[in-house]
């Protein structure tokens, strides 16, 4: 799926991932359950903040998120570039999975697209 941030008072503290609903909806985006792509490159993993680094994004850019459920992995890229090197998801996958965006600031803004026509080729290797 992609993902533009519209609108971020602090970028950093914008972040986008995948949850296995057993994340609270009032703690910051990472903890168990998760995997949470921050604004300024980290990724926080189940319960450990920088666990991955990932390329930094900004306010306009298209994000791509890559997920391999069968595989247990998950890649980020930002603007169409090249995807990061695929992240493990093992101890939060094996059930339902669900998408997510963490929003600060009352007036911070995604967009996200799941369904296709997106702005960047999809990868080139179909995962399920």
């Amino acid at each position: 799926f992609e993902m533009v941030v519209n609108k971020a008072a602090n970028i950093a503290q914008i972040g986008l991932g995948i949850d296995n609903n057993s994340e609270s909806l009032t703690a910051a985006a990472g903890k168990i359950g998760s995997i949470c792509w921050l604004g300024d490159g980290t990724v926080n993993y189940n319960g450990t903040v920088g666990a991955y680094l990932a390329s930094p994004f900004s306010v306009g850019d298209v994000l791509g998120i890559d997920v391999d459920l069968t595989g247990k992995t998950i890649r980020f890229r930002v603007n169409g570039g090249a995807f990061s090197s695929n992240f493990s998801i093992s101890a939060i996958a094996g059930g339902a999975m669900f998408a997510f965006a963490q929003l600060t600031n009352n007036l911070d803004q995604i967009t996200a697209n799941f369904i296709g026509k997106f702005a960047f080729t999809a990868p080139s290797t179909a995962w399920g």
